[in-house]
């Protein structure tokens, strides 16, 4: 098996394990499920099991069915505004959310457009 394969698999294991075998603070399951996405994408990270900017967006896919940590401030600050339902937040919250992350992207887009072409421009 080649090295993404093991790691997928590899991540995958680690990740439902930490989730139904471990509980690092009785009555915060969150804090479980939080380590647990962590360590899914450092493994997929240091395996390349799958792009890095896939690997990236995991936290923005799992954590609104898991109820994992949310964020930075910011983002905690859109999720607070919307009404919490018994399981989370509603899909209208995580649509904003994803809403800024995306433009957040096309910032970091362009500025790192930009320092290419500054760059190329400077050396010839």
């Amino acid at each position: 098996m080649t090295r993404k394969y093991v790691g997928l698999i590899l991540g995958l294991i680690v990740f439902f394990a930490v989730l139904f075998f471990t509980d690092l603070e009785p009555g915060k399951p969150e804090v479980t499920r939080t380590l647990a996405v962590a360590l899914l994408m450092a493994i997929w990270w240091v395996s390349e099991a799958i792009p890095l900017s896939v690997t990236a967006l995991i936290p923005l896919v799992l954590f609104p069915f898991l109820g994992g940590a949310v964020a930075p401030p910011i983002l905690g600050a859109i999720l607070e505004a919307q009404e919490k339902t018994a399981v989370g937040y509603s899909a209208e919250a995580y649509s904003k959310a994803f809403l800024l992350y995306f433009v957040a992207a096309l910032i970091a887009l362009a500025i790192a457009c930009f320092i290419t072409e500054t760059i190329k421009k400077a050396s010839d």
